[in-house]
C-alpha cells in the first residue's frame, strides 16, 4: 500500500494549523508576543511576595511541629511512668497470689 503525497501534505498542513491554534497565533500579534499573562504582571515583585509568604508558612509549620514534638515527649514520659507503675502492680499482685 502506498501513501499518497497529497495525504502527507494534508497531514502536515493540518499539524501546522493545529499548532497555530494551540499556541494562539503568537506570530501574528507581535505586540502581545512578549507580554506576561494577565495574572503574572508583577514579575519579580510577585515572586518575592510568594517567597515571603512561603517562608512565613514554613516558620509557622516549624513552630507547630515543635509544639507537637513537645506534646509527644510529655505523652511518652507519661506512658513510661504508667508502664512502670503497672509493672510494680503486677509484681505486687504476683507476690500476694504466690504468698497465700
Amino acid at each position: 500500500m502506498t501513501i499518497s503525497p497529497w495525504l502527507l501534505l494534508g497531514a502536515f498542513l493540518f499539524g501546522l494549523a493545529a499548532g497555530w491554534l494551540i499556541w494562539g497565533g503568537r506570530g501574528l500579534f507581535p505586540d502581545r508576543a512578549g507580554a506576561a499573562p494577565p495574572g503574572e504582571a508583577g514579575g519579580l515583585d510577585a515572586l518575592e511576595a510568594e517567597l515571603a509568604a512561603a517562608r512565613e508558612l514554613a516558620a509557622a509549620d516549624a513552630a507547630e511541629a515543635d509544639e507537637a514534638a513537645a506534646r509527644l515527649d510529655a505523652l511518652d514520659a507519661a506512658l513510661k511512668r504508667a508502664n512502670g507503675r503497672l509493672k510494680l502492680l503486677l509484681r505486687a499482685a504476683g507476690r500476694t497470689s504466690s504468698g497465700s
